[in-house]
């Protein structure tokens, strides 16, 4: 079962001025989706993480790019983690650990 993964951006959190930048982002709202195209099965976790202070490396954020804001994610947070929460997401949709099953005797006529 081969699992691509996909980062989101959905938002970021932004100082409208410090330090003498502006629109310096300190959050960003993301999510990370896991796809299984075999099984036809996707898996989100979003959540958000604060970033540190704004280096010598600040990029303005019309040149902001999405490889950017990735790598800030990437380096901030347990990715690992996350891929092995969204594996077992789709381990458990393909083999529920919990089903419901509905007996067909409740149609039958008394006798």
């Amino acid at each position: 079962m081969a699992i691509s993964y996909n980062w989101i951006i959905n938002t970021v959190d932004a100082h409208t001025e410090k330090d003498g930048k502006s629109n310096v982002i300190f959050n960003i709202h993301y999510s990370l989706i896991a796809y299984d195209d075999e099984n036809n099965i996707r898996k989100f976790y979003s959540n958000s993480t604060t970033i540190g202070e704004p280096s010598d490396n600040f990029i303005e954020y019309d040149d902001l790019q999405k490889s950017d804001v990735v790598g800030w994610l990437e380096s901030a947070l347990d990715v690992e983690a996350i891929k092995e929460i969204l594996n077992a997401q789709i381990q458990e949709a393909i083999n529920p650990p919990v089903v419901h099953l509905k007996p067909n005797w409740n149609n039958q006529t008394s006798e």
